[in-house]
């Protein structure tokens, strides 16, 4: 995932994530309420309709083990 630079300057200082977006978006606790991917997506509901579809399909793979190729 791409991040803001402010964001990822400060992850690669040491930062949690999730600290990063809270300063990145001045929001308290974002890891708890809708994390990095829902700030980041907040613009645009589209892409986080996307982005559930997405993790959906790729949860798949790991809920039916041992029926996927490696």
């Amino acid at each position: 995932m791409l991040l803001p630079d402010a964001v990822a300057a400060r992850v690669q200082a040491g930062a949690e994530l999730g600290e990063a977006m809270d300063a990145f978006a001045n929001i308290r606790d974002v890891k708890r309420k809708m994390g990095a991917i829902g700030v980041l997506n907040a613009v645009c509901p589209i892409a986080s309709a996307r982005m559930s579809y997405v993790l959906t399909l790729a949860v798949a793979r790991f809920l039916w083990k041992g029926k996927y190729r490696k």
